[in-house]
């Protein structure tokens, strides 16, 4: 993955030589030499200048040139990238020299401990280039086969032509595209396209690039077998504990699938995750019969003693699922099974808008309600529920589309009525809210009140029209006798719910409860970026965080007349701190912040601080001792020894004069007054790192960088960390994926099977998140 940085290294390229000449001269006292732009042979001091001549060091704040390396630098990118080190961790990274010297505005450098295919990719990609200098592009001739009309061809470029065209190549570009656009397989059986490809090449039906849709198949199984053993080695390389998130999704087809990824950090200290499989789930979905398939997958993958965490939802099955996977690998399942942040504080919010009827609303295993019943069940809850109600009238697809035309045009209407200097944005729709979608319901709410004139216009356009039927229908039984008078017509629910001023006050109230709600969810299901935003640490103050935004709520709303609105904010409070002393069924959540070099335990016992009489601080302790227990005596890998520099060699080999005696032991007389003391025995390395008194630890924001630049001093604490780090708070990736399969498994795409729809979403991750580089082979 690409480190991108600013946009200020455009300006990267300076004639002004100061700041290169300084840092030569840096390196040179130190005995460090910068990489030759010569990536095949030694570094020298005398060619700093030139591999390095062109940058402008100011704009690469926080890097330096790379030290001297006696390794040679095989790989032919060297020749087109600088070697350039973060002073902060150490980290050597390769950064891209086309990109300065062309002053692009964006400059692209990567971390060489992954090796060169990411540089080989953004080179061929982004520059044309390989290791045989620029790639050749391909030649597309016009030629069609039809000789009689485009006059004599010579045979050479015929030749050319036909020697440039790759089919394995061809094959594997028309499955990523299929998988990226979600493409039906029977579209590569249509006529039309076989023309539009036969124009591009006569001869592609001759060498096997006209596939039928089983053919397609075929070969989206062998990229996954193949591509699959790359995934299996690269996870037998994790150092630590792999930890997983699954979740049961039914497709368009009715196949109960079950996404499972894999989670871990790289040696770089990078998030990784990894779709295994997406197996089917037959039959009644009991946790024995998901754990049987999670642990069959865990097992293809070797991954049997790695086995971490497992974060999941609140579904019963889960926690006999994690039981029965507990008796499989040996571990302990209240130990290894935590929730997702983001369902819970989905949970407390949707508590917050049901309030006390929430079971009420809750429909699983039940036959859906008519839409009238619905309807009427959320007016029940008041200005929520009748905002709601207009959005579901709205924006119902049995309509037509003709509300969805007249609200848009009132949207219009709308914007044309505003004054000159009143921002005006384009006519959105209304979002539908989905109960079991984070978050669905704010995002909801907040373009609903965006939108609350056109929605009041809506609303009294439907009323208008209504009691224009009463007056129709009044004036006509006054011509009639009693007995044939005319049955009033029901009163529409778009105005059963039409909104008052106070109804819209109370959906801002309920926003401002929402919102933070929902900055936690996205905070947490993020992707982790400079230690933080979807890291483990961050889930503890969150609970905080929301625990404390709800009582002051309470206070604030305490003599409010809304009784409702009061009772709400209390029973969200009850159901967030509910899951809150559930943290102590495992240890990972206090130690995310005990081994965070900023926090460390003692922000546990400030944030704590009023709860010291209920043992909180005293558990957490302990915890955080009983999970370093089974790290503290891990055998550790031999680590290679540093090649010595060559002027320290020169120092020792080359030396005329003997150290003396003194010299080596001190004033020879001080010898046999004090007896040798023992050295004292080595420091335990949680207390080491809970006691050291570092004020650089104040401004260490990132505790994954701090555990990979500080695992040689804290080996098997550094070793503890990142396996917690590791650990999604949520089980976002999971959600992402159900959207993203909602786009394949379609109504015309329901014959797919759960093997093709698995193989397919795998190859499609593992090429996105640069786990394999998906190209022919």
């Amino acid at each position: 993955m690409a480190s991108l940085i600013s946009d200020d290294l455009s300006s990267a390229i300076s004639t002004d030589a100061n700041n290169t000449t300084e840092l030569s001269s840096l390196f040179r006292m130190s005995g460090a030499n910068p990489q030759s732009p010569d990536g095949t042979h030694e570094d020298t001091t005398d060619d700093v200048d030139d591999a390095y001549k062109g940058i402008n060091w100011s704009k690469l704040e926080g890097y330096t040139m790379a030290p001297h390396s006696k390794r040679q630098h095989i790989s032919w990118t060297w020749e087109h990238g600088y070697r350039i080190q973060n002073m902060n961790s150490q980290v050597i990274f390769w950064l891209c020299k086309i990109c300065i010297q062309r002053k692009a505005n964006r400059n692209t450098m990567y971390n060489i401990v992954g090796g060169s295919h990411s540089q080989i990719r953004h080179l061929r990609d982004k520059h044309n280039l390989d290791a045989n200098g620029p790639i050749q592009k391909k030649r597309r001739l016009t030629f069609n086969g039809n000789t009689s009309t485009a006059g004599p061809i010579e045979q050479a470029l015929v030749n050319q032509r036909i020697s440039d065209f790759s089919p394995e190549r061809f094959k594997t570009a028309l499955l990523r595209w299929m998988a990226y656009a979600n493409i039906s397989f029977r579209q590569v059986e249509l006529p039309q396209f076989h023309e539009l490809l036969q124009e591009a090449y006569a001869e592609i039906g001759t060498v096997g690039c006209l596939p039928t849709a089983h053919t397609l198949v075929s070969w989206i199984k062998r990229d996954f077998h193949h591509y699959k053993a790359v995934v299996v080695e690269q996870l037998q390389e994790v150092e630590g504990h792999v930890h997983f998130t699954f979740d049961l999704w039914t497709a368009g087809n009715l196949l109960s699938l079950n996404g499972v990824f894999a989670h871990f950090l790289d040696p770089i200290g990078k998030k990784k995750k990894i779709l295994l499989s997406m197996p089917s789930i037959n039959g009644s979905h009991t946790g024995e019969a998901i754990a049987d398939g999670v642990g069959e997958i865990i097992k293809e993958f070797g991954l049997e003693k790695r086995v971490g965490y497992f974060v999941l939802d609140n579904a019963g099955n889960n926690n006999t699922g994690v039981d029965a996977l507990g008796r499989m690998f040996g571990f302990n399942p209240s130990k290894r099974r935590l929730r997702c942040t983001a369902h819970i504080v989905n949970l407390v919010a949707t508590q917050i808008m049901y309030g006390k009827d929430l079971r009420a609303f809750e429909t699983e295993g039940d036959a859906p309600r008519a839409l009238q019943d619905d309807l009427k069940l959320w007016r029940r809850r008041g200005a929520l529920g009748k905002l709601r109600n207009i959005i579901m009238w709205i924006t119902d697809r049995h309509a037509g589309g003709g509300r969805a035309r007249e609200f848009k045009a009132l949207q219009i209407e709308s914007q044309n009525c505003l004054l000159d200097d009143e921002p005006r944005r384009p006519p959105a729709e209304l979002k539908r809210p989905n109960d079991t979608r984070w978050n669905s319901h704010y995002y909801a709410f907040e373009t609903a009140v965006l939108n609350r004139a056109p929605i009041d216009a809506y609303s009294e356009k439907e009323e208008r029209t209504h009691n224009t039927r009463l007056d129709r229908v009044t004036q006509k039984n006054r011509r009639l006798e009693a007995d044939k008078h005319i049955k009033f017509p029901a009163k529409p629910l778009i105005v059963e719910d039409k909104m008052s001023t106070e109804d819209w006050v109370t959906v801002t109230r309920y926003m401002e409860i929402l919102k933070p709600l929902m900055l936690v969810t996205k905070k947490l299901e993020g992707y982790p970026r400079q230690g933080r935003n979807g890291l483990m640490w961050e889930v503890l103050p969150c609970y905080e965080f929301l625990l404390n935004h709800l009582e002051r709520l309470m206070e604030q709303y305490r003599h409010d007349p809304d009784e409702d609105l009061k009772l709400n904010i209390q029973l969200g409070w009850q159901k967030l701190n509910e899951y809150y002393t559930k943290i102590d069924d495992t240890e990972v959540y206090v130690a995310a912040v005990a081994l965070h070099p900023q926090l460390r335990l003692t922000k546990i016992k400030q944030l704590w601080a009023d709860r010291v009489d209920d043992g909180w601080i005293c558990r957490a302790e302990q915890q955080l001792h009983d999970l370093w227990r089974q790290y503290r005596d891990l055998p550790l890998p031999e680590q290679p020894h540093p090649e010595a520099e060559d002027d320290i060699l020169d120092e020792i080999l080359n030396t005329t004069q003997l150290p003396s005696e003194e010299d080596l032991f001190g004033p020879m007389a001080q010898l046999g007054k004090k007896p040798a003391q023992p050295p004292p025995p080595p420091l335990d390395e949680m207390d080491e790192f809970q006691g050291t008194v570092d004020t650089s630890f104040a401004n260490q924001r990132d505790p994954v960088s701090f555990w990979v630049y500080n695992r040689p001093r804290w080996p098997r604490l550094a070793r503890m960390a990142l396996d917690i780090y590791g650990i999604p708070p949520t089980e976002a990736d999971n959600e992402r994926l159900y959207s993203r399969m909602g786009d394949m498994v379609t109504k015309k795409r329901n014959r797919l099977s759960a093997a093709t729809i698995g193989a397919m979403q795998c190859l499609r991750q593992w090429d996105e998140d640069e786990i394999i580089i998906w190209r022919s082979r």
